[in-house]
């Protein structure tokens, strides 16, 4: 009775904590491009429940829309539409996922390794971070282990379901599907054959991408472009970063330690069908890193359950220096969740001083008539901040050939200029103050906005 009681006031701190951590930066002003466009939707449908378009006014299908609902209905109930009502959604469910992690982890491999896979989980720096932002992927990572932890009680209805609110908010959830289907009795009676199977579908993956399979359908094609080879040295700087090699190791340990025992947990199940989609996917740290976000949390589990394993392996070898190994162990994981904590920090707090100042856009804009165009680099947070006004993007691509036939064609009044932008013309800041057809009328130390005086 102790030892619960001790794990629940454990719990209840890691998660408490994991919370405040990400509160804290809930009320930065920064607005990335994706969040924006997540913002300027869900407050669309507030008026219009069919409403699921980007800036452009084209069908935004990139993603399911259950991401966006959910946000919409938050706002029509709490009535404000804010960023910082968005964050504090995701970060909710963020720290709802630590909640996930203590009891997946408690229930396949005991307590111990629930309370280690929380606290690592808590601190890690990708989950602190994107728990931060207006993005889709924290929910999709919640619904993910909540139906995985509905399997793995048996309580197959209810997995189905969050399986499938995880499908409607994001697409990479698909091979979720398949796992009730590979359950531990199939898994274990005959291995050789599944093993088979996935080697198979591996070669056809591979097959695939060589080919450079396309088409011809725009839609279909956007979901078959991103398929590709791994590229080894960014899954190497994003695994460094975010997991560290200590807990890559330990993961190894405990994934061989259940596949040893064949222990074909859903949970396993999950990391090899959805690892192994992953790695065809693009990877870039720092700006991709969110699309293995639903891996972390598993790895992280059987990390913890490696862990385990290693101390007891090591104490059952060397009855004798039971202490030593318990300081060893120890210290290593002290180590790792400091590491994290300074990571997590370092990083949410970087992003959150990035793209900042649109919130000046909403002011200058609030006043002017809505049938005035602009063109910009970041169209999705100028649509947001002003959605009665028509945006028109600028790409890295265009020539000030092309952008003067846009201006004209559209009758295009204002041109904004930022810093924060990827994609904004490297010629454009020096062409625009320096042609004397575009005059500045408003200017920050983040962004320039240039009005149209000789089309």
């Amino acid at each position: 009775m102790k030892s619960d009681n001790k794990a629940s006031y454990s719990l209840c701190l890691i998660v408490l904590g994991g919370l405040f951590i990400r509160a804290i930066f809930i009320g930065k002003e920064s607005l990335w491009p994706d969040e924006a466009l997540y913002m300027y939707i869900s407050q669309s449908l507030l008026s219009n429940p069919f409403a699921i378009q980007h800036h452009s006014g084209e069908p935004f299908f990139q993603n399911p829309p259950l991401f966006m609902y959910m946000l919409s209905f938050l706002f029509k109930i709490l009535g404000v539409v804010s960023t910082q009502v968005a964050r504090s959604f995701n970060t909710i469910l963020g720290s709802s996922t630590i909640v996930l992690a203590y009891f997946i982890g408690k229930y396949l491999y005991g307590r111990p390794v629930g309370i280690i896979s929380a606290a690592l989980l808590s601190l890690n720096p990708l989950h602190w971070w994107i728990s931060t932002r207006i993005l889709p992927d924290v929910p999709l990572t919640f619904f993910i282990y909540l139906s995985l932890f509905m399997l793995i009680r048996n309580s197959k209805g209810k997995s189905f379901i969050f399986s499938f609110a995880s499908l409607a908010t994001k697409y990479p959830a698909a091979p979720l599907l398949i796992v009730p289907f590979l359950n531990n009795a199939r898994l274990r009676k005959t291995p050789w054959v599944w093993t088979a199977l996935y080697l198979l579908g591996l070669g056809f993956t591979i097959f695939f991408i060589a080919l450079n399979v396309r088409t011809g359908i725009p839609w279909l094609d956007f979901f078959l472009t991103p398929f590709r080879f791994p590229d080894l040295t960014e899954i190497y700087r994003e695994t460094f970063y975010f997991l560290s090699i200590i807990v890559c190791v330990f993961f190894f340990i405990g994934l061989a330690s259940a596949l040893r025992k064949k222990e074909f947990s859903p949970l396993i199940v999950w990391i090899i069908l959805f690892g192994t989609a992953r790695l065809f996917l693009p990877w870039q740290a720092f700006r991709m890193s969110r699309y293995t976000l639903p891996l972390y949390p598993g790895m992280i589990i059987l990390a913890a359950y490696g862990g385990i394993k290693s101390y007891y392996f090591l104490k059952e070898r060397l009855p004798a220096r039971a202490f030593l190994i318990s300081m060893i162990l120890g210290s290593i994981l002290l180590y790792v969740l400091l590491i994290f904590a300074f990571r997590g920090y370092t990083v949410t707090d970087i992003n959150s001083k990035t793209f900042v100042g649109f919130g000046q856009i909403k002011r200058f804009f609030e006043n002017k008539p809505s049938n005035i165009a602009i063109l910009t680099s970041s169209p999705r947070q100028v649509k947001y901040m002003a959605p009665h006004i028509y945006v028109h993007d600028l790409p890295s691509s265009f020539t000030p050939e092309q952008a003067g036939v846009l201006i004209r064609k559209k009758e295009i009044g204002y041109i904004l200029l930022d810093r924060w932008s990827p994609h904004q013309p490297k010629w454009a800041p020096e062409y625009f103050l320096s042609d004397p057809g575009y005059r500045p009328a408003f200017q920050t130390r983040n962004f320039c906005i240039f009005e149209v005086v000789n089309r």
